[in-house]
């Protein structure tokens, strides 16, 4: 017994992003970064506990922004500390590692 299936791709869903006018720490990172600013009509969303953005800036460049809440004290955030954490010891691992994942093109403690 023969059987056919027609197999469709895998899609990714995607979410509506927070709109970026309501973060502007964003901007304001990635223009200090000479990255340009996002285009909020190109911009998509990946589920999370974190507000994230993905998309062509500007300039060209493809990024993706996450924002963590920042401590009300000034203080070190245990989510951005974890991730630049990962950033240090990534960028020490041989290329073609497992373990490697997209540059990290920068970060902007105090707002997280």
């Amino acid at each position: 017994m023969t059987t056919t299936t027609t197999e469709r791709p895998p899609t990714r869903q995607r979410y509506r992003p927070t709109g970026l006018d309501t973060v502007p720490a964003v901007g304001a990172l990635l223009a200090r970064l000479g990255l340009g600013r996002l285009d909020p009509e190109a911009v998509t969303a990946f589920g999370g506990r974190n507000d994230n953005w993905a998309g062509p800036t500007t300039t060209g460049a493809h990024v993706f922004v996450k924002t963590v809440t920042p401590l009300p004290d000034g203080g070190t955030c245990p989510e951005l500390h974890r991730s630049l954490g990962f950033e240090e010891l990534a960028a020490q691992l041989p290329p073609g590692s497992p373990l490697r994942s997209p540059a990290l093109l920068g970060a902007d403690p105090p707002p997280g």
